[in-house]
């Protein structure tokens, strides 16, 4: 629930920085003005996009026959065992 999603955040951030018209100074200064709020937001948009990124591999688990997708583990599988 902690870093996977922030690092998403800051990822997405970083690679639509161009689009928002926005540079790394302004990031700075966001995270020099509130730091924690700035965190948040990066993990609720992480949070998301990892929502939406599963999301989309299930609906493609449903579409494509079954094997196609071998290297994803298949979370519905009764056998699934995450340790």
């Amino acid at each position: 629930i902690g870093v996977i999603p922030l690092v998403c955040g800051w990822w997405l951030d970083l690679c639509s920085l161009a689009m928002f018209d926005a540079t790394l100074k302004d990031r700075e200064a966001s995270l020099q003005a509130a730091p924690w709020t700035l965190m948040f937001i990066h993990w609720l948009v992480g949070m998301v996009y990892v929502y939406y990124f599963a999301s989309f591999i299930l609906l493609l688990r449903e579409v494509l026959r079954p094997g196609v997708l071998w290297f994803l583990k298949n979370l519905n599988d009764p056998d699934f065992s995450p340790v």
